[in-house]
């Protein structure tokens, strides 16, 4: 069964399935445990699969760059119906993706090296107090409406007697 066959086979399942050694072992109609006896016992067979696993795996991280970066297109529904698509991106596969390629994201959740992300701020800043002050007075002026004058009217009423008198709520 240790054939040079056998070892193409695993080796093409594994690079087909993002490296998953369990489903290439039951593609190729053998154990998981008879394939890590194989590795165990040859070195080559080993450096082999690795390879195989690597070239896998990086199927893994291209479809979660594509998902996290490019987007994935879903449908939208509408009463049921499927009336369009839209754009769909990942932020938490994006952060763990700049984590894994810029090591300085992951430092910085260690108190290591701090990271400066320019993101275009949407709310303007002051340069000074006085500047705050005016800012502040704007905004207080925007937020002021005036005060509604409610109107009484004259309306006639009829005493309606309580409907649930004589039950004991």
């Amino acid at each position: 069964m240790r054939t040079e066959m056998m070892l193409e086979r695993l080796k093409v399942e594994l690079q087909m399935n993002c490296g998953d050694m369990l489903a290439a072992a039951k593609m190729c109609g053998v154990s998981l445990m008879f394939v890590n006896q194989w590795r165990k016992d040859d070195k080559v067979v080993d450096d082999a699969l690795k390879e195989a696993e690597q070239v896998g795996t990086q199927g893994l991280v291209s479809a979660a760059i594509e998902r996290a970066v490019k987007g994935i297109d879903e449908d939208v529904y509408y009463k049921g119906i499927v009336v369009g698509q839209k754009k769909a991106y990942s932020d938490g596969l994006l952060t763990t993706l700049l984590k894994a390629k810029v090591p300085e994201f992951h430092k910085d959740s260690e108190g290591g090296v701090s990271v400066n992300v320019n993101i275009a701020n949407v709310m303007p800043r002051a340069n000074s107090y006085e500047d705050w002050l005016q800012m502040k007075a704007q905004t207080t002026k925007q937020l002021e409406t005036p005060a509604k004058q409610l109107e009484v009217v004259d309306a006639e009423y009829e005493v309606v007697e309580n409907p649930f008198k004589g039950l004991n709520l």
